[in-house]
């Protein structure tokens, strides 16, 4: 990294970070922070497949689907008046990156119009099976399905970071919403405790997957300069801090070998270590410094 770039928010003159590696561009402003060149999405998905992305089994499987059957009901308890007249059609979600499906499917089973988003074949493929809901591949923002009546819900779960332009994304967004709709994401939060403490051995982190990373100024600014009007931001969800302060001192290899195997080793060491990390996970987030990052936000 030689010349200093521009925060593609807030404008002002990128640093290298963390300084021990200079892994990353970060703005002093904003908090965003990038890689210093974009992946190729070949390449990219090669790092997806060679991550066991998405899991297809083990703990972190078992993990995934009782988070999305959690996040279903949270869901369906906050729209349970939808405006969108049922007479007409029902409530519509569209999940940006929907991963095996396990969450759509929990809203489909509720009574929604659902339908997902996968940049690959092979994942969509899956979710489909899996699942059994509609799922299309779309790479570009200007390829997701737009409704008569507008999306009462647009889902980025873990999927912004992702995503080589964010910022079409979010505005992509903006306008699929229906006029009273709302965008629910989450991101891992770069200003998290786990962050500041690990730097570039964060299992957050997560490179070259993760494009680019977010602090809730960041989040906010993004969401605003798409149209936004942000309603909460707030940090939560205990199945990425118990994992992320594990295995940002075990490694990569760890994280990959709990994700994809039967209950072996590691997933003893995350049951044994799980008592005190969730009482750390809970002063985090009472702080607002938990590793994940979760925003609502309307029109």
């Amino acid at each position: 990294m030689k010349t200093s770039p521009s925060c593609p928010l807030c404008h002002a003159s990128a640093y290298p970070w963390p300084a021990r590696s200079a892994t990353l561009w970060r703005c002093p402003v904003c908090g965003l922070a990038w890689q210093p060149s974009m992946p190729d999405p070949e390449n990219l998905w090669r790092a997806y497949a060679a991550q066991g992305y998405p899991p297809r089994r083990g703990p972190a499987l078992s993990l995934a689907q009782w988070m999305q059957r959690r996040r279903a009901d949270w869901i369906q308890r906050k729209f349970t008046a939808p405006d969108i007249p049922t007479s007409e059609s029902p409530a519509a979600a569209l999940e940006i990156g929907c991963g095996p499906g396990a969450l759509l499917a929990g809203l489909q089973a509720r009574g929604w119009q659902v339908i997902g988003v996968e940049a690959h074949w092979e994942t969509a493929s899956g979710a489909r099976r899996r699942s059994r809901i509609p799922v299309m591949v779309a790479i570009a923002p200007d390829g997701w399905p737009r409704i008569r009546s507008g999306y009462r819900l647009v889902i980025f779960w873990h999927t912004l970071e992702h995503l080589l332009n964010p910022w079409d994304a979010l505005q992509r967004a903006y306008d699929l919403l229906a006029a009273e709709g709302l965008l629910w994401l989450a991101v891992p939060n770069l200003a998290s405790w786990q962050a500041r403490i690990f730097q570039d051995r964060w299992l957050h982190l997560d490179l070259p997957r993760h494009i680019y990373h977010f602090t809730p100024q960041a989040l906010r600014l993004a969401l605003a300069q798409a149209g936004f009007r942000t309603v909460e931001i707030s940090t939560g969800g205990l199945g990425y801090e118990i994992p992320g302060w594990l295995f940002s001192r075990w490694g990569e290899a760890k994280y990959r070998s709990w994700r994809n195997q039967p209950f072996g080793l590691e997933s003893l060491a995350l049951t044994l270590c799980a008592p005190p990390l969730y009482f750390l996970a809970i002063l985090a987030n009472r702080a607002d410094a938990g590793a994940n990052l979760i925003a609502l936000a309307g029109k």
